[in-house]
C-alpha cells in the first residue's frame, strides 16, 4: 500500500498480481486498474515525489517496474461496486540490473528535481540506484545475504537500508559512503520511518515489541549517531468502553508516522487493535528519551452494514487484524492514517491538530 505524496490517490496491490489505484473525487473513491505481465509477485509500492502520477512497483521475479499514467482515467465509481477498467494511457519503463532479482524495497529520492530510485533485493546486499531520467545505473555493492528495507529521509541527503545480515547502513547520498550498525545476534529491522527533522528514524525488530530511535547529531557520516530504546509495547489487556476485553501489544509489525511528526501508529502481529502514539521531538538531545513517545490511544477497525435504502449501522471489526497502515503524506489541517485489514476492509481515520495557543485558548474560554 502506498500513498501518493501529494493527492487523495492510494495505489495497492493484490495477489492477483495488479495495483488498484484508488483517487478520492468529492466524496467518491474512483478505482483504475494497472497491469502488466511482468508485474507478478509484488513485493513494494512507491510513489515518485513532486511527480503527477509515477509508481514504482518492485516485484520477486523480476525487478523494479516503473509505471506511469496520464490523468485521463478510465475509472468506476466504487459506491457502485463496478468492475474497475484497464488504465487505457498507462505506460509502463522496465528496469532490471544483471543478479539484482526478488525485489524487497523501492525508494525514490524526494530531492527537488530528482529522478534517483533505489532498489534492494532481497537476496543480494547490492543496491542499484536507477537514475530513470537519464537511463544510468550505479551498483552499491557490499557484502551480505540481502536487503529487506529501504527509507530515504525528506530531505534526500540520507538512505537507510536494513540487511538480514545483521546490520544496517546509513547512506550519506551525495559521495555514496555509508556507515554500518550492528543489530541484536539473529534479528533484522522489521519497520522504519523518518521523522521530518531529518535527524531521527524510529524503527522496530523482527519479532519484537520494542521501539527505537536512531538520531544523528550531525551533518555529516562521522558525526555521533545516538541510538536508544524508546518503549516496549508488550502484549496486555485492555477493556473498552462497552466492557469488551481487547489484547493490545505485542510484536510489531508495522509502523507509521504522519508528516507533521505528531503520531505514530504501530500496527501488531496478534491484536486487533492500532496504537497510537503522540511524538515529542522538539529536542531529543536534552529530553529524556522516555518523554519522545506518549500513548494517545487506540484504533479499531470497523465496518458499514447497510441495513436499508435509507438506513446504515458501523459495526466494529472482530478478530481481524491490520495488515498494513500508512499515512497520507498530505492533508490539510492534521493527518490521515488508513489501515487495510486481512479482510481487505480499508479504514480512513483524520487526525486534527491545533495549535499551542489555540490550545491554550480553548482551555480558558
Amino acid at each position: 500500500m502506498a500513498w501518493h505524496p501529494h493527492k487523495n490517490m492510494l495505489a495497492m496491490a493484490h495477489k492477483d498480481n495488479c495495483v488498484y489505484v484508488y483517487e478520492l473525487e468529492g466524496s467518491v473513491w474512483m478505482c483504475k486498474l494497472l497491469k502488466h505481465r511482468f508485474m507478478v509477485d509484488i513485493t513494494c509500492l512507491e510513489w515518485k515525489q513532486r511527480a503527477g502520477g509515477i509508481l514504482a512497483v518492485g516485484c520477486r521475479q523480476h525487478e523494479a517496474d516503473t509505471t506511469a499514467q496520464t490523468s485521463t482515467l478510465i475509472s468506476s465509481k466504487i459506491a457502485k461496486q463496478a468492475a474497475p477498467q484497464y488504465h487505457p494511457n498507462a505506460w509502463m519503463n522496465y528496469y532490471r540490473y544483471p543478479g539484482h532479482e526478488h525485489i524487497s524495497a523501492v525508494a525514490w529520492d524526494p530531492t527537488p528535481g530528482s529522478f534517483l530510485i533505489a532498489a534492494a533485493s532481497a537476496i543480494t546486499n547490492t543496491l542499484v540506484i536507477y537514475d530513470t531520467l537519464l537511463q544510468r545505473t550505479k551498483p552499491l555493492k557490499r557484502y551480505g545475504k540481502g536487503n529487506v528495507l529501504l527509507r530515504w529521509s525528506p530531505d534526500g541527503e540520507w538512505l537507510y537500508s536494513a540487511s538480514i545480515s545483521g546490520y544496517s547502513r546509513m547512506w550519506e547520498t551525495r559521495t555514496w559512503t555509508s556507515s554500518q550498525f550492528l543489530n541484536p545476534p539473529g534479528l533484522w529491522v522489521q519497520s522504519a520511518c523518518w521523522a521530518p527533522d531529518n535527524r531521527s528514524l524510529f524503527y522496530s525488530m523482527r519479532g519484537k515489541s520494542d521501539v527505537y530511535m536512531l538520531y544523528r547529531t550531525g551533518e555529516t557520516l562521522k558525526s555521533d549517531q545516538l541510538d536508544w530504546k524508546l518503549l516496549s509495547t508488550a502484549s496486555k489487556p485492555i477493556t473498552t468502553a462497552s466492557g469488551e476485553t481487547i489484547t493490545t501489544g505485542g510484536v510489531i509489525k508495522e509502523m507509521s508516522l504522519d508528516p507533521t511528526g505528531q503520531r505514530l501508529a504501530i500496527a501488531y502481529e496478534t491484536s486487533e487493535l492500532v496504537s497510537l502514539y503522540a511524538v515529542n521531538l522538539t529536542s531529543p538531545m536534552i529530553l529524556d528519551k522516555k518523554n519522545v513517545l506518549s500513548l494517545h490511544g487506540y484504533i479499531r477497525g470497523s465496518e458499514l452494514q447497510l441495513l436499508s435504502e435509507t438506513e446504515i449501522k458501523l459495526k466494529p471489526l472482530t478478530n481481524v487484524r491490520p495488515h498494513h497502515v500508512a499515512y497520507a503524506g498530505s492533508c490539510s489541517n492534521g493527518a490521515l492514517l488508513a489501515i487495510v485489514y486481512e479482510n481487505n476492509v480499508v479504514s480512513f481515520v483524520r487526525h486534527s491538530y491545533i495549535s499551542e495557543s489555540e490550545s491554550r485558548r480553548r482551555l480558558y474560554i
